[in-house]
């Protein structure tokens, strides 16, 4: 197992109430990113197509990481009318760049 996502089970398991890790913002001490702050704000409203848009965005300058890809899906899947397979798309190109991505996972066996 990878030492950040030991870290990460480990923080989940002390700190209650926090959330999914691949739902939420970290809460720890490392840089903040934008992208995931957008993304729980969009969430918090319930607005789907704010959310998918943002990440869309994020996606274009930054195609390879599986936390945007795994929150992308997730949006589309919550949003009206999904188009499964592009949420399809996305986990499984969440899990190809992190094949331990326990976010993509977990959402993938709930679509």
């Amino acid at each position: 197992m990878k030492p950040l996502h030991r870290s990460l089970i480990i923080a989940l398991i002390v700190l209650p109430g926090i959330g999914l890790a691949a739902e939420t913002p970290s809460t720890s001490s490392a840089p903040r990113d934008p992208v995931l702050e957008q993304f729980a704000a969009a969430k918090a409203k319930n607005n789907w197509s704010e959310a998918q848009a943002t990440l869309r965005q994020a996606l274009a300058r930054n195609p390879d990481n599986a936390d945007y890809h795994n929150l992308y899906a997730y949006s589309i899947r919550k949003g009206p009318n999904p188009d499964m397979s592009l949420v399809f798309k996305h986990y499984n190109e969440a899990l190809r760049i992190d094949p331990e991505h326990r976010g993509a996972h977990e959402y993938l066996g709930e679509a």
